[in-house]
């Protein structure tokens, strides 16, 4: 059932429970007191699907960390590698 809620212009309905990766069709039907109905026009209303989203979203952040990860092990070892040749020069060198 859609809930009245207080806009400041016109009424606004909010309708709860609305499904995910689903498209919805509405019908707006004026009633007057005398019994004179008036329909406006479809709307349509495409709910994205909001897991899905998320689920990408979730796979980018790990690919992303993923990356940062293996570019700084990169880099540890090849500074690793770099004082260790420093290390030999030193010693080769008495």
């Amino acid at each position: 059932m859609a809930k009245t809620n207080h806009c400041p212009y016109f009424p606004c309905i909010a309708v709860p429970s609305l499904e995910e990766d689903k498209t919805y069709y509405f019908e707006v039907v004026a009633v007057s007191h005398n019994d004179h109905e008036a329909a406006s026009s479809k709307h349509v209303l495409n709910v994205p699907g909001y897991r899905q989203i998320r689920a990408v979203a979730v796979g980018v952040a790990v690919g992303i960390a993923f990356l940062l990860v293996a570019a700084g092990g990169s880099w540890y070892m090849r500074r690793l590698y770099i004082n260790r040749l420093q290390q030999e020069e030193k010693e080769g060198a008495f």
